[in-house]
């Protein structure tokens, strides 16, 4: 009884350990490829790993099943250097991934399906042109960055997206399927749905705002998608349209609704002396564009006038893109600054504005005409009719736009003259003076050390 006494008290004495080991089970099923048949693809399904798994025969699984793993960080050819070359299928939903390398697949060819949902990504930048279906649905995704040539459908959808990213996926060359059902989104830019090879969008539970934009694309959305307009696009701004389905909203109706307006670019150009600044603009109706210069108040005003359309595309029911120019001559009171300049769209239901602020850049040309000295002029004080040329060149400051909402803080540069020394300094004498007497005097002495000794 003694002898096993110390038995009896590991085992009560030790805490239980109930965590478990990263498992693995293989199975066949039916997933099939254009170049495999399903006899011969072999799943793997793996739970309580927090790393890529170790498997024999590794390069014989074509699908991989680690949803509901903590995997949390994904590392370059992960799966590659694990063995796992020919996967087709991988599944790594609801892992609590929050960022991915870019080199993760890294080594494999082709993935015909990669599930990456209900994670924490914001951001895809994957180093890869192999993925042909790709779902992110349930990501906070922000941006998509990878390349695109052969996907084919995306799942975007419960992605909290209140505009479409930036990298414009419509433009996919190859996506043929967009899933962005159960965001925030309120318009699609219409241009660039209509320039792709899409066949299916998903748009339900948005709250969308039914405007041109969403009239634009109305009879696309119904004719081309196969989208039931009625019920999948509902509206939920403006106030008198919520609830309805776009379907349902007459012509008569959407022509008489605003579109909200928004300056969309901003640029200068220069021919010799002339400064043309551009002011692009959309909206509805046609906005009445306003130039300050300076500061946006009624003394500083330089111009008023309606905007120019510009941009019809064939399909648009009605003109909402707009441009205002704004000519500077050098005999115009403008031409010497400041050089902030506001441009104001404003019509009876909306008003935006954009500011660009034209600087020149820092270089200097200094022109030493007499030993005094050579001035070099700041970027405060510089405008094109004011700076010191050098004879052997002809080139002028180049004038860079920048398109901001804050005016652009001054750079000071110092106005201080620059003294060069010359012959005639009183010093440069002394120096002159005491060096010679330092070298003449020891060649006297060694003259006359020389005839002596002789």
């Amino acid at each position: 009884m003694l002898a096993i006494l110390p038995l009896y008290i590991f085992l009560f004495t030790t805490p239980p350990n109930f965590a478990s080991a990263c498992t693995c089970s293989l199975s066949r099923d039916g997933f099939t490829t254009p170049h495999t048949q399903s006899n011969v693809n072999l799943s793997l399904k793996c739970i309580n790993c927090s790393e890529i798994p170790t498997y024999p025969n590794a390069s014989s699984i074509t699908q991989l099943d680690l949803g509901g793993n903590p995997l949390i960080h994904l590392t370059p050819s992960t799966f590659s250097q694990k063995g796992f070359v020919s996967l087709k299928k991988i599944n790594l939903s609801n892992c609590r991934i929050m960022d991915i390398d870019q080199d993760t697949f890294l080594g494999l060819q082709i993935i015909y399906h990669l599930d990456l949902s209900y994670n924490s990504l914001s951001s895809i930048n994957l180093n890869t042109s192999a993925v042909k279906t790709l779902n992110l649905r349930g990501n906070p995704i922000k941006n998509l960055d990878f390349n695109k040539h052969l996907l084919d459908e995306i799942d975007l959808s419960n992605c909290s997206l209140d505009r479409i990213p930036p990298n414009r996926p419509f433009l996919f060359s190859s996506l043929k399927k967009i899933n962005l059902d159960s965001n925030k989104l309120t318009t699609l830019p219409w241009s660039e749905v209509r320039a792709t090879d899409l066949r299916h969008i998903s748009l339900k539970e948005n709250p969308w705002r039914c405007d041109c934009h969403m009239h634009f694309l109305e009879e696309d959305l119904h004719n081309v998608y196969h989208i039931n307009t009625e019920d999948d696009v509902v509206c939920d701004s403006p106030p008198k349209l919520r609830g309805l389905g776009l379907d349902s909203i007459t012509r008569e109706i959407m022509d008489e609704l605003p579109c909200p307006l928004q300056i969309t670019e901003m640029a200068r150009v220069k021919i010799e002396d002339r400064i043309t600044l551009n002011c692009w603009m959309r909206g509805r109706p046609q906005p009445l564009v306003q130039w300050h210069q300076g500061t946006v108040d009624v003394g500083n005003l330089l111009q008023s006038q309606p905007a120019e359309p510009t941009f019809f595309i064939a399909g648009e029911r009605y003109q909402y893109k707009w441009k205002s120019t704004l000519e500077i001559l050098p005999n115009n009171s403008a031409y010497q600054g400041p050089w902030t300049f506001w441009c104001t769209a404003q019509n009876q239901f909306d008003i935006a504005r954009a500011q660009i602020t034209l600087t020149a850049r820092l270089q200097f040309y200094v022109h030493i005409m007499t030993p005094a000295a050579a001035k070099i002029a700041s970027v405060e004080t510089l405008s094109p009719n004011q700076v010191v040329s050098a004879p052997q060149s002809t080139q002028r400051p180049s004038i860079v736009p920048f398109l901001k909402t804050e005016p652009i803080p001054p750079i000071s540069i110092s106005n201080d003259f620059l003294s060069p020394t010359t012959a005639d300094d009183p010093f440069i004498r002394q120096m002159s003076i005491v060096i010679c007497t330092l070298v003449v005097i020891p060649l006297l002495f060694l003259v006359a050390l020389i005839v002596l000794v002789d």
